[in-house]
């Protein structure tokens, strides 16, 4: 999953590289904890750009309804790296999943 897509013209020289394509969902899942119940998702962030990046990205974990909470995480990547992480949120059970979303991407 893309966060968004590149409106660059390369007839004009530009690149089509554009880092907010760098995020990438890769597992989603929820899990009953003694606690309670977990909502998390596998992501995986790929700075194919000349520089290091620091990535601000909100996910969005929708239920059944459409409604959301969102979890932000920053990470810094150095160039041509990838970076793996897991974000996670405390989870209503019952409440059903209609996937995680990327809604939100900050890149300095």
């Amino acid at each position: 999953m893309s966060a968004c897509s590149s409106s660059a013209d390369p007839e004009q020289g530009d690149s089509l590289y554009t880092p907010e394509d760098d995020i990438t969902i890769t597992r989603q899942a929820t899990q009953g904890t003694q606690s309670g119940t977990v909502y998390s998702a596998d992501y995986r962030i790929s700075n194919d750009g000349p520089d290091p990046l620091t990535y601000t990205v909100t996910f969005e974990f929708r239920d059944a309804g459409g409604k959301g909470i969102t979890e932000v995480v920053k990470q810094r990547v150095d160039d041509h790296e990838t970076y793996s992480g897991t974000v996670s949120t405390a989870w209503r059970r019952g409440s059903g999943t209609s996937g995680v979303h990327v809604v939100d991407v900050t890149i300095r």
